[in-house]
């Protein structure tokens, strides 16, 4: 043991004289787009330590310094972000041991300022510049972070390491030198600024090292593997490290995917291949170009479920000798890889406007799954009943609590069917909404301007907003605001349905046209007569309710609101259709046509 410590001590003071003699030699170009990060990873310890080196910009005026330390979110199990991650502080508290970040040097132009600097939760704040201010000064930040057993996106289990958030990154500056430091509750992730990664990363030479590049050069000593990695413009950098990584490759246009699996998820990369060059190549003809050379896929056996996005990688969830061999991956990969256009090319604040990721990447994810496919995509199959993506997007959000908008902060909700259901479900079927309101043209327009104004940028909720008034006009914009920022439950019904003979050629029709909800639609309502034929008209009025009266040679049969379903964010949809049984009381209602109704409910039921 004494051996092995001294070796381990001698191996710390030359990895620390070698980050030294880096900064030394290596003088930082100017830039505050430049992230200089030396680590090592310490698998004894299960810690990495290391530094980040960045300059200050020269605006706009800077009185403070201040830098995030996500780690911390694991630093006690009363912290906002694990007081809603439930599980992983319980495994802490029985462990008794919580994890977290610690800045053991800060350096401002080589002048130690640790004393003066002030850390609370994940935010680090260094104030009084003096009358100078901290524009153009050199940062330095020497760091130990422990690493999580085991965590979310940052955790250690049985040798394998997921490494995200595990350095400390400069909080966002705003445009009137005052900083945004994100808020981490339990369904935040992470944020950051747009950088060019410098990243010098040492670990066991056993560990395969997954990373959003190849290493620009390695050198092998002690024991240890020395990485060099050049990377951006990209807003995280990550890592995944395992002993029994196996990789193959394969080519999307000029991107090589690389594929990090492990034996007995061999059987799963033919359908993860085809499902990923899918999803590539959908999001380039309708959104945009993939603009890195690289695309990593790895395995993991963390403690999650499903996947993580970082960008240029994706990990998905696959627990030892249960590789993802259900539909249900396919909608994993999916989505993860949606990820790297909505959060990775084009980011969004995760804290303050995650449906601008979240539901993006559900309502995408769908549209990949039934792209030239006759039938949406089962995720589950029990016997001839099918519960597909549309089924699991509506049933969430029905199970999502009332009142809750899609454009709220993340750290406004506080238990998983709120979150999941407002802004994957509802979020997604509220942009299908978006996108069905404006048509077909304007929306494949728009989802290029949205790519071409936003990539490498942060667009907000108004950003979103200028770009629908921009593509559709004023208007459209205002009359799909309540999509996402209205709690209100949108719901569109047709009750009351009568037939009344007048004579021998004219029937008098009526019913009940009935909506909830701030959605200003002109919205189509279809009656189908009982000699076949079907009447299509539009209902725009201003008032919640309002009965229709027609004057028709034939009885109606059915009167169905919204026949196409161009409202998939509509809470209800077995009122959206009434049969006439001939005595007035309601009657066997149908959703978007005839048979729209049974066929929803055997494919709920079958799925259940």
């Amino acid at each position: 043991m004494r051996g092995s410590a001294h070796w381990r001590m001698t191996l710390r003071k030359t990895a620390f004289a070698l980050l030294a003699e880096l900064f030394i030699l290596c003088s930082f170009a100017g830039a505050f787009d430049t992230l200089k990060i030396v680590a090592t990873l310490d698998t004894a310890r299960q810690e990495i330590y290391g530094a980040v080196e960045y300059r200050l910009p020269s605006n706009p005026p800077l009185g403070t310094l201040e830098f995030q330390l996500f780690p911390n979110v694991y630093s006690s199990d009363t912290t906002p972000y694990l007081r809603e991650s439930k599980s992983i502080a319980e495994y802490f508290r029985q462990k008794k041991r919580f994890f977290g970040i610690t800045v053991d040097s800060l350096l401002i132009d080589g002048i130690n300022r640790t004393a003066d600097l002030k850390i609370e939760y994940t935010r680090g704040l260094l104030a009084d510049a003096g009358t100078d201010k901290f524009n153009n000064r050199r940062v330095q930040i020497y760091f130990r972070t422990m690493i999580p057993e085991p965590g979310d996106r940052l955790s250690h289990l049985r040798g394998n390491y997921l490494l995200d958030g595990w350095f400390p990154s400069p909080a966002i500056i705003n445009s009137d030198g005052s900083w945004y430091n994100p808020f981490y509750g339990g369904f935040t992730e992470l944020v950051g600024e747009y950088y060019q990664y410098d990243v010098t990363f040492r670990a066991p030479s056993n560990l395969i090292s997954v990373a959003p590049v190849p290493a620009s050069d390695s050198i092998q000593q002690m024991g240890m593997t020395t990485y060099h990695y050049i990377f951006g413009p990209a807003h995280d950098f990550a890592l995944i490290l395992s002993p029994e990584y196996l990789v193959d490759t394969a080519s999307i246009g000029s991107t090589t995917i690389r594929y990090y699996y492990r034996g007995y998820e061999r059987a799963v990369l033919p359908s993860l291949k085809e499902w990923c060059r899918k999803t590539i190549d959908y999001m380039s003809d309708h959104v945009g170009p993939y603009q890195y050379k690289y695309l990593s896929y790895a395995f993991v056996d963390f403690a999650f479920v499903g996947g993580l996005e970082m960008p240029a990688m994706v990990s998905l969830s696959s627990p030892r000798g249960a590789a993802m061999t259900t539909d249900l991956g396919r909608l994993t990969a999916t989505h993860e890889t949606v990820h790297q256009w909505f959060y990775g090319m084009i980011g969004s604040d995760q804290c303050r406007n995650p449906w601008m990721d979240e539901s993006l990447a559900d309502f995408f994810a769908e549209k990949v799954l039934k792209y030239r496919q006759e039938e949406p995509m089962p995720l589950w199959r029990f016997w001839n009943f099918t519960f597909s993506d549309r089924d699991y997007l509506r049933l969430g959000m029905t199970m999502s609590g009332e009142g809750l908008k899609v454009d709220a902060p993340a750290y406004s909700f506080t238990n998983d069917l709120d979150y999941f259901g407002t802004i994957y479900s509802r979020g997604a079927l509220a942009v299908e909404t978006f996108e069905n309101i404006i048509g077909e043209g304007a929306a494949q327009i728009f989802w290029r301007r949205y790519y071409d104004k936003y990539l490498f940028k942060h667009p907000d909720y108004d950003d979103f907003m200028q770009t629908v008034a921009e593509i559709a006009g004023d208007d459209y914009a205002e009359m799909i605001k309540p999509l996402f920022n209205s709690g209100d439950k949108i719901d569109y019904a047709v009750s009351q349905l009568e037939n009344r003979k007048m004579d021998s050629a004219t029937y008098e029709i009526s019913f009940v046209l009935n909506k909830t909800g701030a959605l200003k639609y002109s919205v189509p309502y279809r009656i189908i007569l009982y000699d076949g034929g079907e009447l299509d008209y539009h209902w725009a009025s201003d008032f919640a309710s309002e009965r229709i009266v027609k004057r028709l040679p034939y009885p109606a049969r059915v009167v169905i609101v919204d026949p196409n379903n161009k409202l998939p964010v509509d809470a209800d949809l077995m009122n959206n259709s009434l049969l006439f049984n001939g005595d007035s009381r309601p009657g066997m209602r149908l959703s978007s046509g005839l048979t729209f109704l049974v066929e929803s409910l055997m494919s709920f039921l079958g799925g259940m």
